[in-house]
């Protein structure tokens, strides 16, 4: 596929395209916006799927590739790799090449699909362990001591500490929340979630203990007393509180960069300590106890996924090296 300015493709059925700069990017992103407002994608997919192009793109208008195959898509895979962006990221932004491609090949734009049989990068032992740490029960108490609660911001970032530690919500799935996704079953409170790479709030989530609870209904009763928020016409169940977006929806950065900054003021300063960590360190009680329990709450397709948080745990609480005994007079 040519993307040089002014250059046509033509295809079996004579059909002529612009470059991808002008009418056929345009024409992929009227598509992706059908399929958002259908239902078939999720905002934040094509977003990304955009993003991942754009850097592609822009990768070959710099280094003045003239057409595409399989081979310069390895070679911007290979320069994003020597920048040192992490194969999660890299694989994000490849997403929106295969997506675009694929659909340029359905519409008959294209015949061929560059993208058939180049692979994303391998995330190295991503079957083995984790890249992030737990936090430690004596970090989780220092961390929910963080807000202060007297204050609206306190109320909402607590309630979201809260969560994230006693039922193990990703950030995602926080961010996604609506103040209509909670209810009470079995005299529980009950949100509905939105699971990693699903499209609808089918998951459910208990909130079983006494400190997230009083957390969360003390957020939305601070939250109904905010007297601009009325006027925003918000579902949302977190929003932002600053000036720049006060009212809207509280985004997934906004948060990680909420919890990283308690977790300096906690001082937990090790770089291998995120957001995630919470969420680690939650599904790690659990499956200490029962691995399908763990299963269950971290709402994990696979159980081998599940069992990574069984063979860390176990790696550090029974280490075979504690085995090795000099003391004997064996020989």
């Amino acid at each position: 596929m040519e993307i040089r300015e002014n250059l046509n493709t033509d295809v079996d059925t004579g059909l002529a395209v612009q470059t991808p700069e002008t009418a056929l990017l345009e024409a992929w992103y009227a598509d992706l916006e059908l399929n958002l407002a259908a239902g078939q994608l999720a905002p934040s997919t094509c977003q990304a799927y955009r993003r991942g192009l754009d850097k592609f793109l822009t990768w070959c208008r710099g280094t003045g590739v003239a057409q595409i195959n399989g081979n310069i898509i390895r070679g911007w895979i290979a320069h994003a790799r020597q920048q040192d962006f992490k194969p999660t990221t890299i694989n994000t932004w490849y997403a929106g090449v295969r997506a675009f491609f694929a659909w340029a090949v359905a519409q008959g734009i294209l015949q061929h699909n560059p993208t058939e049989g180049v692979k994303g990068v391998k995330r190295r032992g991503v079957s083995k362990h984790h890249l992030r740490d737990p936090l430690t029960d004596r970090e989780i108490l220092r961390l929910l001591r963080q807000p202060d609660c007297s204050m609206p911001v306190g109320q909402r970032d607590y309630a979201i500490l809260c969560l994230m530690a006693f039922t193990a919500l990703r950030t995602i799935e926080i961010q996604r929340l609506d103040v209509g996704d909670l209810s009470t079953a079995n005299g529980l409170p009950v949100l509905r979630v939105q699971s990693k790479g699903s499209r609808e709030k089918d998951d459910k989530v208990v909130i079983a203990h006494a400190v997230p609870q009083e957390a969360m209904y003390d957020w939305l009763a601070a939250r109904e007393d905010l007297p601009w928020l009325a006027s925003k016409s918000t579902k949302a169940m977190f929003v932002s509180l600053s000036d720049r977006n006060r009212g809207g929806r509280l985004s997934s950065s906004g948060i990680r960069h909420m919890v990283n900054g308690y977790m300096k003021k906690a001082g937990i300063l090790d770089p291998r300590k995120t957001a995630h960590s919470i969420r680690h360190a939650a599904i790690s009680k659990i499956a200490r106890q029962d691995v399908l329990k763990a299963r269950q709450v971290a709402r994990h397709a696979s159980l081998q996924t599940t069992m990574i948080y069984v063979h860390e745990d176990d790696r550090l609480r029974n280490p075979g090296e504690a085995l090795i005994d000099y003391s004997s007079d064996d020989p």
